[in-house]
């Protein structure tokens, strides 16, 4: 039996920014930098759909977290016209390609080490999504019952006298699936990856995550050891706090509230609302409740110092390298502060180039690599204050 453990390496062609990204050695903590635009974020997004194994949910999800794509744009009775407005599918590709005249496609590549002890090898997994037509044939066979195959439009059907839908050809390993997006009511049929809470993926946003989603998070970690990581975390900032609880808001005629969270605070005589003590501890109470439910899988945070005070980098860092080793958690974060560099460079100290690295994102004209450098290496890069924007 073979186990799979995280990513070693990392190869993308043609998704968003990236004509080409490159990454080599990643470690189980990774930090990224670089300068605005070179594609931080489209990083992470990379990493969760390979990870989701090309789940079209998380593709939707991606985009209407961008603003990508509008699930009302049309009504229910214009749904069946065929259209492909209001989708932002060439957002996916590279140079925002014209998909009228083009059918382009990305892959994401991603390398493992599998196996146990000595007996180890090099395991390279393929993702591939590409952007085509997609025909949904009809066949009525003996007995009444109707056949369905659904295949991709090539240039043998210029006499095809039918309908072809717009749609993705995801491929992963030797899986295939085509998806078919002509109908924007089977796009809001897909169940959105992030509401299952065990995707094999955590994603942080860099505006943080909303309070229903952290509360299905907490359900599955509530009562349960990894409880005790969200504690500590919050401690990092509020020493006296107790105890935590979602709980079920009123309801009336004109609208309905979500599960928040209340907390207890050992000088207050009742609980109050966790979002009244500020942005730094709900951003730490989503990056450690994301920690504890990502559990043998991965931790994505963008501009993971959002809200978080630079006296807290390093505490907080110490927490995610630990926890991260014990729940084998592989951490891909993004930032742009030297500070939290700096909390991250003293947090990793001492540790090994497989436990913890930074990677400076590099490149011109969408090539891009990265550039790693080891926990030895990150008091020469806090000294030369290196260019994190």
């Amino acid at each position: 039996m073979m186990k799979k453990t995280h990513l070693t390496g990392l190869n993308v062609f043609g998704f968003r920014p990236f004509e080409r990204l490159e990454l080599k050695n990643l470690s189980r903590v990774n930090l990224v930098v670089g300068k605005n635009s070179l594609g931080k974020t489209s990083l992470l997004e990379a990493i969760s759909i390979f990870s989701a194994e090309g789940s079209p949910a998380r593709i939707r999800d991606l985009l209407v977290n961008r603003g990508e794509i509008s699930l009302d744009t049309r009504s229910d009775a214009d749904a069946d016209s065929g259209s492909a407005e209001g989708f932002s599918y060439e957002s996916l590709f590279y140079g925002r390609p014209d998909l009228a005249e083009a059918c382009p496609s990305f892959s994401i590549e991603g390398k493992y080490i599998e196996g146990f002890f000595q007996e180890t090898h090099t395991v390279t997994q393929t993702l591939t999504v590409k952007h085509c037509q997609i025909i949904d044939e009809i066949d009525e066979a003996e007995g009444g019952r109707v056949l369905r195959a659904r295949r991709i439009m090539t240039e043998e059907d210029a006499e095809f006298s039918g309908r072809a839908y717009p749609g993705l050809s995801i491929q992963y390993g030797e899986r295939e699936r085509l998806v078919s997006f002509g109908r924007i009511e089977n796009f809001r049929r897909l169940r959105s990856v992030d509401s299952d809470a065990h995707p094999g993926f955590q994603f942080v946003p860099a505006e943080g995550l909303g309070s229903d989603y952290v509360s299905l998070l907490w359900d599955k970690i509530a009562l349960r050891e990894e409880e005790d990581i969200v504690y500590e975390a919050l401690r990092l900032i509020c020493k006296d706090l107790e105890r935590v609880a979602f709980v079920g808001s009123p309801r009336d005629r004109l609208r309905s509230y979500g599960r928040f969270a209340l907390v207890k605070i050992g000088r207050h005589a009742m609980p109050v609302p966790l979002r009244s003590l500020g942005e730094g501890v709900n951003h730490l109470f989503g990056i450690a409740v994301s920690l504890a439910a990502a559990r043998n899988g991965f931790l994505l945070i963008d501009e993971v110092e959002n809200g978080v005070h630079y006296s807290v980098m390093k505490d907080l860092w110490a927490l995610i390298l630990k926890q991260s080793q014990d729940l084998n958690v592989q951490v891909f974060a993004t930032t742009h502060s030297l500070d939290c560099i700096r909390g991250f460079e003293a947090a990793a100290s001492g540790l090994d180039a497989e436990d913890a690295s930074l990677i400076r994102l590099e490149g011109v004209n969408g090539v891009i690599s990265g550039v790693s450098f080891e926990p030895d290496e990150l008091n020469l890069v806090v000294e030369k204050e290196i260019e994190v924007r």
